[in-house]
């Protein structure tokens, strides 16, 4: 929560009411003196009075209570709770008034309560509940305490110019992990084993032979001394590491599909920071930079996405593999398109780029309804009539085994 403070402001002036109740008063004063009827002009002094007594009550009586606003929570997840909390003491020797409030809560409107009156030296706590069914940065404040006479004629107003502030981010989803991709980690400087055998392998260890082992692969001077045959055992290193390609220009998406595309992105970073898996986040409007392990940016990138909006760049995500593909550490690991709807020569040279990645998901947030094919990768389409992980585990456990959904 950051709170930015400045010293209240404080105001008078005649309600509605006090103003109506004056202009009746200077009628009926007209009107008495044009019909000779003084009996009207007893009314219209007596209304002047109402509006005279209310306007100094109010002024006398001020405001007399400190408030402190706090969030809770001050960072939360499109769709949670959160409650703001209005804590007021009375610093006055005597009982305060019945006091209203009104606190900006920007796009929504203003929070309006009633303050009970609180005794002298006491406290108490007011709250409302702050609508979260959409991620940004919220500023909640400033805050306007009233206070009115009894007959509501007349106001006094303080404004406490202190906000609080509430980041919403996406929603997110748990996926299934990606399979991991051929390759070192030339960005990490490590590897994990998995017991295959095809190319850029490494040796680990010996075992017995058994029939339809390539005979090439017989250790024969291991096999002398044991007396059977044993053959190496070649093991290959796997890339744990993603680089996400985010789509945002806003002529491919509507409100709808922009807004999951940031999600199935979140989500995508809370994968890889539960794995402790490095991740590359590449947008068309932003250069691309170096790996970072997920879990350490994993907050930091979750408030960027709360705020980010749809660009008019032309930048398109082909090119950004194409310029991807040129740097010397961008071959192999795993490639994550995130997308809204390709035009035809847009899904093929995202086809032809992501050739460099070891493995390839197009996510396409716009739910197929341009007829989305990209060859050779495995293609995941979220319309939001489903969760993203229902759409997106069947296609990951496809690619884990080496076949397409």
């Amino acid at each position: 929560m950051a709170t930015h403070a400045r010293a209240p402001s404080g105001s008078f002036s005649l309600s509605p009411r006090g103003l109506g109740v004056l202009a009746a008063a200077a009628a009926a004063i007209a009107a008495a003196w044009t019909l000779g009827l003084p009996e009207l002009s007893i009314v219209a002094a007596a209304a002047a009075a109402v509006v005279v007594v209310g306007a100094v009550q109010v002024l006398v009586r001020r405001v007399p209570v400190d408030l402190q606003r706090t969030a809770r929570p001050s960072r939360l997840e499109v769709g949670e709770p959160c409650e703001i909390r209005l804590a007021v003491t009375n610093r006055s020797r005597r009982a305060s008034p019945v006091i209203a409030l009104a606190d900006d809560v920007g796009r929504f409107g203003a929070a309006r309560l009633l303050l009970a009156p609180i005794r002298p030296g006491g406290s108490t706590v007011a709250t409302y509940s702050l609508p979260t069914d959409r991620r940004g940065l919220y500023q909640v404040g400033p805050l306007t305490m009233t206070l009115h006479d009894p007959f509501g004629t007349a106001r006094r107003s303080r404004v406490d110019h202190a906000r609080t502030s509430v980041v919403i981010t996406p929603r997110t989803w748990t996926l299934a992990a990606l399979p991991p991709a051929p390759g070192d980690e030339p960005d990490h400087g490590t590897h994990s084993l998995t017991t295959a055998s095809t190319v850029d392998e490494e040796f680990a260890t010996l075992r017995d032979y058994v029939p339809g082992d390539d005979i090439r692969r017989i250790h024969w001077r291991s096999s002398a001394r044991r007396g059977s045959p044993v053959v190496r055992q070649f093991d290959v290193p796997w890339q744990h590491r993603t680089t996400v390609i985010v789509d945002l220009r806003a002529d491919r998406h509507d409100d709808a599909s922009f807004e999951r595309l940031v999600s199935c992105v979140a989500s995508l970073f809370e994968l890889a920071a539960r794995r402790a898996e490095l991740i590359r986040l590449v947008t068309t409007e932003v250069t691309p930079n170096g790996f970072w392990p997920a879990a350490e940016v994993l907050e930091e990138q979750l408030d960027r996405l709360a705020v980010l909006a749809p660009s008019p760049s032309k930048v398109t995500p082909g090119q950004l593999l194409s310029w991807l593909a040129r740097r010397s550490n961008a071959g192999g690991g795993r490639l994550v398109s995130c997308v809204g709807g390709l035009v035809e020569t847009e899904q093929v040279a995202l086809a032809d780029a992501g050739r460099v990645s070891g493995l390839h998901m197009v996510v396409s947030t716009r739910g197929g309804r341009g007829g989305l094919a990209v060859p050779g990768a495995h293609l995941v389409e979220w319309d939001g009539t489903a969760g993203l992980d229902e759409v997106w585990n069947p296609v990951v456990l496809a690619a884990s085994r080496g076949v397409s959904v």
